[in-house]
């Protein structure tokens, strides 16, 4: 089982950043090129079973007000039409076990604004692929204090995440030895 972060988009600054203004799927053709490339290992080759995910720390919080997938309209559509391309694209093919459509959104936005939006790019991803699992979990960061019943889709097969990290607990003075 291969849990493949490869899909950085609006994640950084960086030109490595998958992410392009055009449409209509604004994803880069050399992040799909890579991701051919990589899928073709990790589901033949290796024979694994394979998660696509996304990173996108701008676009899952990090972007501050109107730059994000939360308060920015025009992102949050591009946003879905890329998850829709991935899912048309990688639908016949064998051992993809699903998407994370965002890894640990980083948002204070309310869970109803990001259960809505989870519920749009899984559904994007189900017209395409309907057998594919939509991995999701709560803001901020998938902390499993937040995971409530706010956060149930519906219309196919899911995977709840939720962190058991607890950052106000973080040891940093213990010794492991």
């Amino acid at each position: 089982f291969v849990r493949l972060v490869m899909n950085h988009w609006h994640d950084t600054a960086s030109p490595t950043d998958c992410s392009t203004p055009q449409g209509p799927d604004y994803i880069s053709q050399e992040c799909l090129s890579q991701f051919d490339k990589t899928l073709k290992w990790t589901t033949g080759e290796l024979g694994a079973w394979s998660i696509i995910t996304a990173r996108s720390a701008l676009a899952a919080g990090d972007g501050g007000s109107g730059a994000t997938i939360f308060t920015n309209k025009t992102l949050k559509t591009q946003w879905i039409a890329m998850w829709s391309a991935l899912a048309k694209r990688y639908a016949n093919t064998s051992k993809i076990a699903g998407y994370e459509v965002m890894s640990e959104p980083r948002t204070t936005s309310p869970a109803s604004l990001v259960h809505s939006i989870q519920q749009e790019v899984c559904n994007s991803v189900w017209l395409h692929d309907p057998n594919a699992t939509c991995f999701i979990g709560p803001a901020k960061f998938y902390d499993r204090r937040n995971l409530n019943g706010t956060y149930l889709l519906s219309g196919g097969p899911v995977i709840y995440a939720a962190n058991f990290f607890e950052p106000e607990v973080w040891v940093t003075s213990k010794s492991f030895n």
